[in-house]
């Protein structure tokens, strides 16, 4: 895996309350997604995402991960198969805005 990450990311642990670096990693390795983004902190668009699925009865039992819909560049992991689809950036709106960059 190719890992970005600002320097100042943590990888936080909901469910146990816990810095989780390692689930992280156990987790790239045991389910081998193409992409990896963590969710931000106080945004929790996984668990809206989730609530959401439950209201409509959709969902019949826990996930321990979802499609990412929004993401953040805080913390990516790009398995390396799939790097030379994703990387590098287009660079095309660098100048008008920054967010548009990944």
């Amino acid at each position: 895996y190719y890992i970005f990450m600002d320097d100042d990311a943590t990888a936080f642990d909901t469910r146990t309350n816990a810095v989780a670096w390692r689930a992280f990693e156990g987790f790239l390795q045991s389910m081998e997604p193409a992409v990896m983004a963590l969710d931000l902190p106080g945004q929790d668009y996984s668990e809206k995402l989730l609530q959401a699925h439950k209201d409509k009865g959709c969902l019949m039992e826990e996930l321990e991960y979802v499609t990412g819909l929004w993401y953040d560049a805080m913390v990516n992991a790009f398995h390396y198969k799939a790097v030379k689809h994703l990387l590098p950036y287009i660079s095309t709106f660098d100048q008008k805005t920054w967010w548009a960059s990944q």
